[in-house]
């Protein structure tokens, strides 16, 4: 399931990509504010891509980027606009990168599309350095929650939902998760958490006139 989903986006790639700089100013904002550190000179994975967009912003920093996505098109997208940073297509749960490789890993709305988080988080403690911060931006729980739009809904079963974005202009497919599978046992056991942020995003399906989390951003450094 998890390679089906996330190669979705292979579909519209052209259409995300334009549609995502105008709609997600909140989220990338926000995503930003979180790098109130230096990364000049540091070895920074952006897992999740898309077609380089963050990576800029990091590369402007000083950064030494390198980027992966399950979209092979949107990779491609990245590849014209980052033409000498390494990017490859591969799933966020078996990397080609050797252990303690990077100084932070950094993902925006990416994971939600994976059906199991605990094997992102194992990957992760296996190519970050020792106090090295792991930091992403994955759609709300609560938010998957309401968009299963059903009576009887159950917040624990785990199933694929449809996600209007961009201002009602794409719809993606996520497996849905819980809080607790973003704040499991293994993470805590791996993770200090810094801070953890959640925001609205305007650029979603706004359901019942409800105010609720769009997305939440955790920033945490390895033990």
């Amino acid at each position: 399931m998890t390679r089906k989903i996330s190669k979705q986006y292979d579909t519209f790639a052209n259409e995300f990509s334009k549609l995502a700089r105008k709609q997600n100013a909140v989220n990338i904002d926000e995503m930003h504010k979180q790098i109130n550190f230096s990364i000049e000179n540091k070895k920074v994975l952006d897992m999740g891509c898309g077609d380089g967009e963050d990576l800029i912003f990091y590369k402007s920093k000083g950064a030494i980027v390198h980027g992966i996505d399950a979209s092979k098109e949107l990779i491609n997208l990245a590849k014209q606009r980052l033409p000498d940073v390494d990017l490859k297509v591969c799933l966020f749960e078996d990397t080609p990168y050797k252990n303690n490789f990077f100084d932070s890993v950094v993902s925006k709305y990416a994971f939600q599309h994976s059906r199991e988080i605990e094997p992102i988080y194992k990957e992760v403690v296996r190519i970050i350095k020792k106090n090295g911060l792991f930091i992403f931006l994955v759609t709300h729980p609560f938010r998957q929650f309401i968009e299963k739009k059903k009576k009887n809904k159950n917040y624990f079963k785990k199933e694929v939902v449809n996600s209007i974005i961009l201002d009602a202009t794409l719809t993606v497919k996520e497996p849905s998760h819980t809080l607790s599978e973003y704040f499991s046992d293994f993470f805590l056991d791996n993770f200090e958490i810094i801070s953890i942020v959640e925001k609205h995003d305007p650029a979603a399906e706004k359901i019942e006139n409800d105010v609720y989390p769009g997305f939440m951003i955790i920033k945490a450094r390895k033990k």
